[in-house]
C-alpha cells in the first residue's frame, strides 16, 4: 500500500486496512468471528517502521534495483504479515 505525496498522515491506510478486514469478516465468518492472517509489502526505508509499529512482523526483505515502480535509487521491499482477529459481528 502506499500514499501518494501530499497525502500522507491522513488515516488513510488505517482506513483501507479496517475495510478490508470487516469485509473479510462479513465473507469468511458466518457469525463474523475468526482469524485472518493479511500479508503488506512496503519500501521498508518509507514506510516500514509505520506497519511494525502496528504490529506488523516481517517476513523477509529483498532489494529492488532503480526502475521498479518508478523508483530512481532502487529500495528494500519489505513482506510483512499480521494475524488480525475478526470481532463478533455484534449486528
Amino acid at each position: 500500500m502506499a500514499t501518494k505525496s501530499g497525502q500522507e498522515k491522513m488515516g488513510l491506510a488505517r482506513k483501507c486496512v479496517d475495510v478490508l478486514i470487516e469485509e473479510v469478516g462479513k465473507k469468511e465468518f458466518d457469525d463474523g468471528e475468526g482469524t485472518i492472517k493479511l500479508w503488506c509489502q512496503a519500501v521498508d526505508e518509507v514506510n516500514g517502521d509505520y506497519w511494525r509499529r502496528r504490529g506488523w512482523v516481517d517476513v523477509r526483505s529483498y532489494p529492488r534495483p532503480a526502475g521498479i515502480w518508478g523508483s530512481k535509487f532502487g529500495f528494500r521491499l519489505a513482506v510483512l504479515v499480521k494475524d488480525v482477529k475478526i470481532p463478533l459481528n455484534k449486528n
